[in-house]
């Protein structure tokens, strides 16, 4: 009859508060050698050890022993050449083995003695810790005698017909100990064998904190007087409990066992930190939950594993719940969160075994907060792996490993009444859990559960008849730089909040800096592959032009390559504009474009292209707003490869200026196509349509024909940064980065940044008699989409703290820049202060 063990807050205070912040293993080195079953025979041979190990190692044999050799060295094994043993006496050699000079083992290579001579015996078993008295039977050709060269008091040895009698005293402590019984040919000095005594310490099947104790229901007990965390250890035992931990928790506790022969019946947790590792829950008899007859009430059957008012740092880690024996109707673990009230840390469930069984409940997770890591879940027959239900969960699901035999009605996550809550598979940007088997589907429901109710899921999931399935995002993340983990602004200028602007070509990024004349500026490079740092331009660039020397950046295509062109920014009358053209990092540059500025506008801030090396435009906008509150642009024209030295002036019309919201700063113009343009920055963009299209390519190159603002409405972030407009496939996609003020500030004062990249899928044109297809589309996201609907996000900052931004100053700021390379698409983008990433879409 399973005991049942309950610790109440009546009978016993229990453990909660914030336990160790939970850390996935570090993988350390090791090495292990396996000993011979026996002594090696006296004729010339070979014995072979297994090695397991992480290490480079070489073997190591004292010089003396020159019948002993190396004959293969392998990875995981060792195998050594002996020649024959021509004397009357066992031989041996104690060999080491060495990694970077220091010796990780030792092995002890024994050949029994030559001349025919045969001492053979049962070699003895490790003994417990008991008082014993046993014979070991012998064999041997020669009269033989035994002598004790190394006397022990607590073991003791005489010759008995056939063998020899032996006696050893219990060990009370626990230290194994040994003893050799050596044995030579009468009369003479020749040892022709060894039988070695080991003896086992005490082996405690339960400590409390390192202190052995009788029972874990001693240990248990002893738990209220603790106001320290708690860890308890047990051995190898099968433990026909279920233990129950709940009532008002005041310290975390461990139960740490020996592996999976760590029996326990089951655990039931209530409101406690409880962390269970390396160890087996076997699930068998009919038991009611104990803590909370309400609880008890509604769900009365067996459970492995019950968790109720979850998120209170429960943990499991290399725990395998073994279903073989379980009644019917056993849930093998239950996470119960949303009923009442709950912690509000997260729980785990890490390198974990969960082994379902044809039509039982494997594991059911309702309203948890919880990370599931690494873990391989396998689903029996018309059954599932993992439930999902509830309201107000929060769920991570990476690198699991779902398995399944049957493709009845099984299923990898099934999804059950799940309303308010979040749901993450892999990496967010990406499914990094594993499928083996046949499941009638890897994600399943019982009703739509993928839109309305509040769900969230990271990536998207689409609902087709009945079954979930997993919608890979767009992009991966090839590499980020970021300014808290992984620091690159230092690469780059000391004043690193004006690092705004970057260009992409096929194995370079362009990072121009933007510092002051007297301080410091010029053009970082990145490898695009790697984003590592290149080195630093300042050749062939005026120190001297402009208020930055280094500001705005663009790329633009010249055949099979593509150009970095790098600007300074501009902003006195007589102030000459320049753009700098890099084909390479290690030439210099070419100066192709020198304007001389006719009044005090500022330019520089951001710089476009639309077109190409041969046939395109590069062109810029003013920062600020001039009185008459006119936005005046500048468009080089591009022929042949060549710049014109004088750029076509064309104004930018609002319709008044109460409405522009135009007053934002850094700002450019994007064209979608050659008679419509975004101008956007950090506040509202606005859609323009050309009001004349005279020459082929849209532009009246003779008059003065202006842009008209058409469409300005919020539809999007209030900060829409560089803009870019491509093609995958026949999607066509929008992608820009977006600055968000954190609201933060250093101890300085400065505000700290964050941010992210957006891809938005534009919608399908369609025939809308005055409405210009750019203004459509805009329509489109705005009136029949929601933005999260059709769009995705990727954080520009932190990695892991996606919200961390850099901790300095900066003014709205960031970039994006698209390249196609060798058939695939990349995005660059980057927010000031907070970091830059290159992410490739998945086509």
């Amino acid at each position: 009859m399973r005991r049942l063990l309950a610790i109440s807050a009546l009978a016993l205070v229990i453990f909660a508060a914030c336990g160790p912040e939970e850390k996935a293993p570090v993988q350390e080195d090791y090495f292990t050698v396996t000993e011979p079953d026996g002594p090696a025979g006296a004729e010339a041979g070979t014995v072979t050890v297994a090695i397991s190990t992480n290490l480079q190692f070489e073997v190591s044999i004292p010089e003396a022993d020159d019948w002993l050799s190396v004959g293969s060295k392998g990875t995981d094994a060792v195998v050594f050449s002996l020649e024959t043993n021509m004397e009357d006496s066992m031989r041996e050699s104690l060999v080491s083995f060495l990694s970077d000079g220091k010796v990780v083992g030792e092995l002890g290579i024994v050949q029994k003695a030559g001349q025919g001579i045969e001492f053979n015996f049962e070699p003895v078993e490790a003994l417990d810790a008991d008082a014993a008295a046993f014979d070991v039977m012998i064999s041997s050709n020669v009269d033989y005698e035994l002598r004790e060269t190394a006397p022990q008091t607590w073991i003791s040895a005489s010759p008995v017909a056939g063998g020899v009698h032996v006696e050893v005293e219990a060990n009370p402590s626990e230290e194994a100990r040994r003893a050799d019984l050596e044995f030579f040919r009468t009369g003479k000095d020749s040892k022709i064998g060894v039988i070695s005594i080991v003896q086992n310490g005490i082996v405690y099947q339960v400590k409390l904190n390192g202190v052995p104790v009788a029972s874990l229901e001693d240990a248990l007990a002893a738990l209220p007087a603790m106001s320290e965390a708690a860890t308890i250890e047990l051995g190898p035992e099968s433990f026909d409990l279920h233990i129950a931990i709940g009532g008002d928790v005041t310290v975390p506790v461990t139960i740490q066992g020996a592996g999976e022969k760590t029996i326990i019946a089951s655990v039931e947790v209530m409101k406690a930190s409880v962390s269970l590792k390396d160890l087996t829950l076997k699930p068998s008899g009919e038991f009611l939950p104990v803590l909370d007859p309400n609880v008890a009430s509604g769900y009365n059957h067996p459970f492995g594993l019950f968790v109720h008012r979850a998120a209170y740092g429960v943990s499991l880690e290399r725990v395998t719940v073994d279903m073989s024996e379980a009644a019917a109707n056993t849930t093998g673990m239950f996470w119960l969160g949303g009923d009442g009230e709950r912690g509000t840390r997260r729980d785990l469930l890490q390198d974990c075994v969960l082994r379902g069984r044809a039509g039982e409940r494997n594991a059911q997770l309702y309203g948890a907060v919880i990370d599931i890591i690494g873990n391989t879940i396998i689903s029996g027959h018309s059954a599932y792996g993992i439930r999902i239900g509830g309201s107000g969960g929060n769920y991570l699901l990476h690198n699991n490993k779902f398995e399944s035999a049957s493709s009845d009605a099984a299923f990898g996550v099934q999804f059950y009444s799940l309303s308010n809550s979040s749901v993450t598979f892999g990496d967010g940007e990406g499914d990094t859990n594993s499928q083996d088997g046949t499941f009638r589907a890897v994600f399943g429901a019982n009703e739509n559960i993928a839109s309305g109710h509040g769900n969230r899921f990271n990536p998207r999931i689409s609902y087709n008849d009945g079954v979930i399935s997993l919608a890979t995002k767009a992009l991966t993340r090839i590499w980020g730089k970021y300014t808290i983990s992984l620091p690159w602004d230092s690469a780059v200028s000391s004043i690193a909040e004006w690092d705004r602007n970057a260009a992409v070509t096929e194995d370079y990024i362009y990072v121009p800096i933007a510092g002051r004349a007297t301080a410091d500026y010029g053009v970082a490079v990145f490898d695009r592959a790697t984003g590592d740092f290149y080195h630093k331009l300042t050749a062939g660039i005026d120190a001297q032009a402009g208020l930055f020397p280094t500001c705005g950046a663009a790329s633009v295509k010249d055949g099979a390559a593509t150009i970095a062109l790098i600007c300074n920014m501009v902003n006195t009358a007589g102030g000459h504009l320049k753009v700098y053209a890099y084909r390479s990092p290690d030439a210099a540059p070419e100066t192709v474009i020198d304007y001389e500025l006719p009044e005090a506008l500022r330019y520089g801030d951001k710089m476009s292209v639309y077109g190409d090396w041969n046939s395109g435009y590069i062109f810029f906008t003013p920062y600020g707003d001039p009185a008459d509150h006119r936005r005046q642009m500048l468009m080089f024209p591009v022929n042949g490869g060549v710049v014109a030295s004088q750029p076509l002036v064309k104004n930018l019309n609002v319709d008044a200026p109460s409405a522009t919201g135009n007053e934002n700063h850094m700002n450019g113009f994007y064209m979608y196509n050659s008679i419509e343009g975004l101008y956007a920055g950090t506040q509202r963009p606005s859609l323009y349509n050309r009001w004349e299209a005279n020459d082929a390519n849209g532009f009246d190159q003779t008059g003065d024909s202006d842009w008209q603002m058409v469409y300005q409405r919020r539809v999007f972030e209030s900060s829409i940064l560089d803009p870019q407009f491509f093609k995958i496939g026949e999607q066509e996609y929008m992608a820009y980065a977006s600055y968000i003020p954190s609201g933060r500030f250093t101890s300085d004062g400065k505000a700290i940044a964050t941010g992210y990249l957006r891809v938005v899928r534009l919608p399908a044109d369609y025939d809308n008699a005055g409405y210009s297809h750019l203004k459509v589309k805009m329509y489109k996201i705005m009136d029949d989409n929601n933005l999260s609907e059709v769009s995705e996000v990727y954080a520009l900052g932190d990695a892991v703290n996606t919200a961390a931004g850099g901790t300095i100053a900066t003014n709205g700021t960031g970039y994006c820049s698209v390249i196609e390379i060798d058939g695939q698409t990349f995005v660059l983008a980057g927010i000031t202060g907070a970091g830059m990433s290159l992410f490739r879409f998945n086509e």
